[in-house]
């Protein structure tokens, strides 16, 4: 009996000192403290100078609103604004070469005439800056990047054309429609301001549209036309895998934010 109490008071001890070793840690340093904090990286979300840069287009036509929407993208249209944006902020110095220009500035807009369509054109950025010395030691403070437009005729933009697919509320009834940009009639210097649809309310149809806005693979659009009963949405094609996804909405009466939307999905098949 004596021996099996001398037993557990000795555990009792060795639990209670063990506890009270705990409760009198204080090392933050140590990980078996409570108290313990892990140490910070004092690099974390520091970087090298960088000269990464963006490129923009205008979805929207550039003389009636220059600072309208824009989409991330190196496809660009011809006529279109472009807006080349330096990612590092309160850079000693910028420089942009494009062609025979330099430009020395954070941001800079620009476009491309219909001759330079067809073209791949390198923008090179010359980025010098501060260097953080304390994190990157071998940093010189000077960098530079290159990325490539492809410059694509306004007319060829690749969201025009012929597609194949059904609409979400009856997938089996595949059908066509098409995106079209025709010249002005009896005056072709005016190059290809005409869009048309056809077959958007599956019944032949075919009308003018205005464009309100665009990029190589997306567009949006209304129509005011009976024949196409007012189509209006936008649809968006994937240029690689060339699947095609277009949401919009027609009527001939009554409150256009009314009308059931419908989802076309499909694939570009000319």
């Amino acid at each position: 009996m004596n021996t099996k109490l001398i037993s557990f008071a000795f555990a009792l001890t060795v639990m209670l000192s063990c506890n009270r070793c705990k409760e009198e840690c204080d090392d933050a340093t140590n990980p078996e403290c409570p108290n313990y904090v892990a140490p910070v990286d004092p690099c974390a979300g520091h970087s090298e100078v960088s000269a990464a840069f963006e490129i923009y287009q205008s979805t929207e036509y550039p003389i009636s609103n220059p600072d309208g929407a824009q989409v991330l993208t190196n496809e660009i249209l011809t006529g279109r604004n472009v807006h080349l944006h330096a990612l590092k902020e309160n850079a000693t110095s910028y420089k942009w070469l494009i062609g025979q220009d330099t430009i020395t500035t954070q941001d800079y807009n620009f476009y491309f005439p219909t001759s330079f369509a067809g073209q791949s054109i390198p923008i090179t950025l010359i980025v010098q800056a501060p260097i953080d010395s304390a994190c990157f030691p071998l940093d010189n403070g000077l960098d530079t990047t290159i990325q490539y437009i492809q410059v694509i005729d306004f007319c060829d933009a690749a969201i025009f054309g012929t597609f194949r697919g059904a609409l979400d509320s009856a997938p089996l009834d595949t059908f066509e429609i098409k995106i079209d940009q025709q010249e002005f009639p009896g005056d072709p210097t005016l190059g290809c301001p005409l869009t048309y649809l056809f077959n958007f309310v599956q019944n032949g149809d075919s009308c003018d549209a205005d464009i309100s806005q665009i990029s190589n693979g997306h567009f949006e659009f209304i129509s005011s036309t009976i024949t196409c009963e007012g189509s209006r949405g936008q649809a968006t094609l994937n240029t690689n895998s060339l699947t095609f996804l277009m949401e919009y909405q027609h009527g001939i009466s009554g409150n256009p934010e009314l009308w059931p939307i419908q989802k076309f999905r499909g694939y570009k098949i000319q």
